[in-house]
């Protein structure tokens, strides 16, 4: 006999390979396991995480209202015993369910370097990393595993986006602008089509709409007369070369701007 106080525990052995001598213990690890398979095929989380998800299923089984116990979870049961039994005043012992999320969801949680204030001047660093659900500590730690790294992290300071889940394929994650090659990045620039080109208009960067902002075209029968930057007109029919390479009209500058009056 193993003494445990207050209890004390029986150890009594079924005979080898005959399961119905411990027919409870063995349907109450079916109904986990069948539990589990739905959580982690909902979730679609990998099958390395079997623990946590045991671990979950055990969690939430405990929380879950059973028609054997007239619709009270196993939590609530044993913790009213307890409490009963140590003659404790508030013997209703409801479990906390406010915490509870969409097992497997998205989950935001604050990197370590935000949670130990760390490079505060960064102000545009992340700080938040992505996870997803796959555990509860507690009604306020929880349990976030990172694909990225691989690891399962306990933390408190988390926000949910129970919409959506772990599609499955941990490439979906990746930053595609971190991992495209020269050649592909080049390639998907050749596939865009500028609207303006396609309809066969020219485009002007805004470099471009100053430099022409200054420049007015001249009217019917002064051709020889252009308008600088300043605003004052001059004359260019005597062989003013400076003011000719100086100042263009719209893609045609002075000189043959006049040249092709003449003719």
């Amino acid at each position: 006999m193993l003494q445990s106080p207050p209890f004390s525990i029986r150890l009594e052995p079924s005979a080898p390979h005959t399961q119905a001598q411990n027919g409870g213990a063995e349907r109450s690890g079916g109904v986990i396991k069948e539990k589990a398979t739905a959580m982690r095929s909902g979730a679609k989380l990998p099958s390395f995480l079997i623990v946590y998800i045991l671990k979950a299923a055990v969690y939430l089984y405990n929380r879950t209202p059973k028609y054997a116990l007239f619709w009270q979870s196993p939590y609530k049961v044993y913790y009213t015993y307890l409490a009963y039994r140590d003659g404790v005043a508030v013997l209703d012992r409801k479990p906390q369910q406010a915490h509870l999320q969409v097992y497997g969801c998205m989950a935001y949680a604050m990197t370590a370097t935000a949670m130990k204030k760390e490079q505060r001047l960064q102000k545009l660093n992340p700080k938040a990393w992505i996870g997803f659900l796959v555990g509860y500590r507690s009604t306020n730690i929880y349990e976030i595993w990172n694909p990225l790294i691989n690891k399962v992290i306990a933390t408190r300071d988390v926000q949910f986006n129970e919409r959506a889940t772990f599609s499955g394929d941990i490439r979906d994650l990746k930053d595609d602008l971190l991992h495209v090659t020269e050649d592909e990045l080049r390639k998907l620039l050749r596939q865009v089509e500028l609207p303006d080109q396609a309809h066969g208009h020219p485009i002007h960067t805004q470099e471009e709409d100053e430099d022409l902002s200054g420049i007015i075209q001249l009217p019917v029968g002064q051709e020889g007369w252009f308008q600088s930057g300043t605003g004052v007109q001059e004359d260019v029919r005597d062989g003013e070369e400076q003011a000719c390479r100086k100042t263009e009209y719209i893609g045609v500058t002075c000189r043959h701007r006049r040249e092709a009056i003449k003719s």
